[in-house]
């Protein structure tokens, strides 16, 4: 015998097909909200990691990026720098002797005495005179040097002074290297020498004008010490002084300030108000520092830009789900795709044990 159709086997099946379609429909759901997931993480992650490097050769698409971050460069896992690069070094200004005439091998004229390029100074009280020196036991280099001497103290004025000068151009804020070669000489007998009576000194004038008294009060005077050695040299009569004259080689740092011009002193003094004749010979004079006519090399890094390069590339972490979608996005399944399936399952076994009750098998 065979039953009739009830009247809810189309719906039934109807629902069987539709449940298996909305099964179907939220596995491929899962689905690709897991790849448009695990595409925002892959995204997130390149952000978080991403370093600027400097352009790679036949590169085209980055050209331009090397001449952005000059100082930029790769790093380690560590933090320390992988292959460093040279950092530029400023050209630095070139060295200059500044003094004109330093070796005194062009003298000046003959009724002057002191070598071209170079000026008088003395206190009065005493005869003083300069001359050109070509005596070679007393040259230090070349045919020449300066000779200043003084003798005859006239109404017992103590501390007699005389002194050649030069005014120099310089660089501010700048260390200059003073070099002066001399050599002191009296007729005194040796053991009356080195008593303190004679002294050979430099200044410095940073106001550059020449002005022998401001140097008392712009850093004072630096003796040059000298042994006193016979007038005569190698020529004395005396048996115990026949030796050439040695010349004293002597050094200093002179910083220019805020000064672009000053004015070298090279003093000679007498301190005892007496007749005893006492020589200077001065050679070899020399002022070298940076070259004040040439330009200037490139300011340095400021501080702060030389920390922003050494610092480590930040690192930028990737926000926590928080089932929100971003701009544009697809809000991420938070349910199983296994509990969808075996639900689906479960569904479709129901339906057809159903259908199988009001549908039973022919006779």
């Amino acid at each position: 015998m065979i039953r009739k159709p009830s009247n809810y086997t189309l719906p039934l099946g109807l629902g069987a097909i539709f449940i298996l379609l909305l099964a179907i429909i939220l596995i491929a759901t899962g689905q690709s909200n897991q790849a448009l997931a695990q595409s925002d993480t892959d995204i997130s992650s390149a952000f978080a990691t991403i370093t600027p490097t400097p352009n790679q050769e036949g590169d085209d698409s980055d050209e331009g990026n090397a001449s952005m971050f000059p100082s930029l460069r790769p790093r380690g896992p560590e933090g320390e720098d992988e292959e460093p690069t040279e950092t530029p070094t400023p050209t630095p200004i070139p060295l200059k002797n500044v003094v004109q005439n330093g070796g005194f091998e062009t003298p000046g004229p003959r009724d002057i005495g002191a070598a071209k390029g170079w000026e008088r100074y003395e206190n009065g009280g005493a005869h003083f005179a300069w001359y050109d020196e070509q005596w070679r036991e007393a040259v230090y280099s070349g045919k020449h040097s300066q000779l200043m001497e003084i003798y005859e103290v006239f109404n017992n004025k103590p501390y007699r002074t005389m002194a050649i000068y030069q005014t120099v151009p310089v660089l501010p804020q700048s260390n200059y290297l003073l070099t002066v070669h001399a050599i002191m000489r009296t007729k005194l007998f040796h053991e009356l020498r080195n008593q303190g009576d004679f002294a050979l000194d430099v200044g410095i004038d940073y106001s550059g004008r020449g002005d022998y008294n401001a140097v008392e009060f712009q850093g004072g005077w630096i003796n040059i010490d000298l042994p006193e050695q016979s007038y005569h040299g190698s020529q004395t009569e005396h048996q115990d002084d026949q030796m050439p004259l040695q010349f004293t080689n002597f050094k200093t740092i002179i910083n220019s300030g805020e000064s672009r011009q000053i004015t070298l002193f090279i003093r000679g003094a007498k301190r005892p108000p007496d007749h005893i004749e006492v020589n200077f010979n001065i050679d070899e004079v020399s002022l070298i520092g940076p070259d004040p006519s040439a330009p200037q090399p490139p300011q340095a890094i400021p501080a702060v830009v030389e920390e922003a390069v050494d610092a480590p590339p930040e690192v930028i972490e990737a926000a926590a789900e928080d089932n929100l979608p971003n701009a544009g996005g697809v809000l991420p399944s938070s349910t199983s795709h296994s509990i969808l399936l075996v639900m689906g399952l479960v569904m479709l076994i129901m339906v057809m044990v159903g259908m199988k009750s009001i549908f039973p098998a022919e006779e």
